[in-house]
This record gives structure tokens, sequence and C-alpha cells, in this order.
């Protein structure tokens, strides 16, 4: 794995969770080629996203029992919303926060609700998809397969320029970038030219280097080997696919190049759809807030999904067999989970969260000492206890009493004020 660290991505957090995963990747392939001989690219992103989707489950299951019980209790924080609607003193603004978040700990969730969850869910989906987007960089066998053919071109004179207008011409190419820095990251450059070559592509690099013609072949025929699943070469993107199947009078061909983004779209909504029906959101129908949140849900069930397979069309097979697999394994998962969900006694949940709750309200917590705290300041406001304020109203009644002598209290500030008005008539007299 040493020589193929350059190539993998070096995005923050992602990038270290891509390499992770590559290296699950690449173990799984070279599982499945000693113990049945096999090297398919496609089948083992099939083993991959099964793999790490299962590894998430746990986390999934969570985030979905937390969208249960907040369909349940968003009543309850409604009509603690309505009930201090409009008062903006400090007070009632900490009563309300210390009734919420005794609803939160009645229900065993809290306000951040599934954020830690999409915190780890959300970088291992994007890494797992840097990853294969670019499998050379990650599966060491895929990437020996260009060797040979990578060291030959840098021996071809002016490798350099040749390589730069061969990527010029090809539309797909755009987003390669090359570094000649050294060695090293000049092979890797080249690796992910070669990695996002169609059928096409590989026809035109030969008349470029038309010394190589014969590497250049034989390195398209095993790469095409491992990239063949299901008769399609998964390297290529299905529209180019289709057209290759029309003109080549290829039927089967262009209606399995078809079926790609077709998938994509039917297994993602299918997905989307359970997804919503273990969240229960028909049950927040009530709440404003819940209900442009389930149009949204709704609008996004059929919106992303096109996307997604109009993206398939131009993107290479290998990513729309990656969106499939994860849109059905998603699906079997959902299928459990709302089973789990169905079975499970929210009551009874509900019922051992709130002696939970009474044990740690045994001892006021934070809120209801800040709560406390907020009243007492009302208090002190209105009634003035420190010395500061004693003395504050003294001052007034100096006014008032004309420096009258306060026999009841020598101490105060008027008294030590008439002393001092005496002694100075004395001393003028």
């Amino acid at each position: 794995m040493e020589n193929i660290l350059l190539t993998q991505s070096k995005t923050f957090i992602i990038g270290p969770v891509a390499q992770l995963l590559g290296w699950i990747m690449n173990g799984i392939f070279e599982v499945v080629h000693l113990l049945f001989g096999i090297e398919n690219i496609g089948l083992c992103i099939i083993i991959f996203t099964i793999f790490v989707y299962m590894c998430m489950l746990p986390l999934t299951i969570k985030q979905q029992k937390y969208s249960r019980l907040s369909s349940k209790m968003q009543p309850e924080i409604n009509k603690i919303q309505k009930k201090y609607k409009g008062k903006s003193d400090q007070a009632s603004i900490m009563k309300m926060n210390e009734e919420t978040k005794e609803v939160y700990a009645k229900y065993g969730t809290s306000p951040t609700g599934t954020c830690v969850q999409l915190l780890v869910q959300i970088p291992v989906i994007y890494a797992l998809f840097r990853v294969i987007n670019n499998i050379p960089a990650y599966v060491a066998n895929v990437k020996n397969c260009y060797t040979e053919l990578v060291e030959q071109m840098i021996k071809t004179s002016n490798y350099q320029n040749l390589l730069t207008d061969f990527k010029a011409g090809i539309s797909n190419l755009a987003g390669v970038k090359f570094n000649f820095d050294t060695i090293d990251t000049t092979k890797n450059s080249i690796i992910d030219l070669l990695y996002k070559l169609q059928t096409s592509g590989w026809d035109a690099l030969k008349e470029v280097f038309p010394d190589l013609s014969n590497t250049i072949s034989s390195t398209q025929k095993n790469l095409e080997h491992m990239n063949n699943f299901l008769g399609l070469n998964i390297a290529n993107s299905p529209s180019y696919l289709i057209r290759q199947g029309i003109s080549t009078g290829k039927i089967a061909l262009a209606a399995g190049a078809i079926a790609i983004p077709l998938l994509s779209i039917v297994t993602q909504i299918i997905s989307m759809k359970l997804t919503q029906q273990a969240s229960n959101m028909s049950q927040m129908e009530d709440n404003p807030m819940a209900s442009s949140m389930q149009s949204s849900m709704k609008t996004m069930t059929y919106t992303m999904p096109v996307i997604s397979a109009v993206m398939c069309l131009t993107l290479p097979c290998g990513l729309g067999i990656y969106w499939i697999s994860g849109a059905v394994i998603r699906t079997i998962q959902m299928l459990f989970i709302n089973h789990h969900l169905d079975k499970m006694n929210i009551d009874e949940i509900i019922e051992k969260n709130k002696k939970k709750a009474e044990k740690k309200g045994t001892k006021p917590g934070l809120m209801s000492r800040l709560a406390e705290a907020g009243a007492a300041a009302s208090a002190e406001q209105e009634a003035p206890r420190t010395m500061s304020d004693r003395a504050r109203i003294n001052t007034k009644n100096l006014k008032k009493k004309d420096y009258t002598y306060d026999v009841e209290d020598k101490t105060s500030l008027a008294s030590r004020a008439n002393l001092v008005k005496e002694y100075n008539e004395k001393n003028n007299d």
C-alpha cells in the first residue's frame, strides 16, 4: 500500500477515513482473489458497500429510533412553546428550557438528536465515494495492472506534452491533474488518467503512443477482465454503452446500460420512502415545522434519485453499481428497522425513561438552579437588599431630609453627612 498513497484523497477528515476504507477494499479484493480466484472490481464494490453499511447499522437504528420517539414527544414540546409564547424575560426562558429538557429526558433523547450519528455517517459516505471513484489509489492489485504501461510511457520522448495534449482532447478527463514533480507523483498522475479512460479513450491513446500499442492493448484487456460485470465494462459510462450498443446492434448491451440509471432511481425512491416510514413523519403533521420538513422530504424523495440517475448516465457504471447496491442494502436495513420499531413498545420505553429522569431529578439540575437564579434576580430588582442598595436609598433620603440627623442610625450615610455639615458650620463661625 505504501506506493499508492499519493493519489488518495487528502481532504480533512474524509482523507483519513478514505484511507481506512481503502485498506478494507484492498483486503476484500485480495480475499476474493485468493479464495475464489476472482478479480472483479464490480463484485468487490458490492461486497465493500454491504460491509460498510452493515458496520453503520447500529447508528442507523439509533437514528431512526430517535425519529420515532421525536414524533411521539413533539406535541408536548409544542404545548410548552405555546405556554411561554410571547414571554421574553429571563425567568420564563429558563423555565421553558427546563420543562423542554424534562420532556427530552422522559423520552430518553436529547435536543441534539441524531447529530452524533450524522457526524459519523456523513464522512464515511463521502469517503466511500472517494475510494470507489479512484480504485487504483487504494487497491494494489488494480494499480499493478497499469505499472508496465506507465513505466514505458515515461521513457517515451516528450511524454509530458503528449499526455497533456491527449488529456485536453478527452472530455471526461477534465478533472484529472498532472503532477510531474517526482517519478512517483508522475506515475500516479498517469494512472489517475488511465483509470478514467473509456474504450474509445484507449483507442485514442494508441494513436498518441503508437510504439506502445501492444502494451496498451494488453493492459486494456486485463482491465476489461477486472471491469466486466454482467457483460458491462464498468469503466464506461451508461451513455457511452448505450451509443455503442445501438451503433453495433447489441441490444442487450444497450438495455443493460439503461438499467443502471433506472435501477438507481427505483432503489433510491424505495429506500427513502422506507426511511420516512421508519421516522413515522405522519405523526408530526400538527407541528408546522414538521409539516414543512415532511414536505421537503417528499420533494427529495423524487428529486434526489432523478439527479443521481442523470449523473449515472455520464459517470462510469462502477459508481452506478455503488449507488444501486447502497440503496438496496439501505432498503433491506429499513425493512428490518421498521419491523423492529413496530414491535417496540414506546410506552414502556417512556416509563423507563421517566424513572431514570426521576432518579436524576433528586438533585437540582443546572437548568433548575439557573431558573431559580433568574427568579431571584427579578425579585431583587423589586426589593434591593445589598449594602450598596441601602446606601443608594439613603442618598436619596438625604435630599428629602436636607441632611436631618438620623438618631436611629448613626452609622447611616445621612447621619455622617449631617455631622460633616455641623462641623463645617462651627468652624466657619
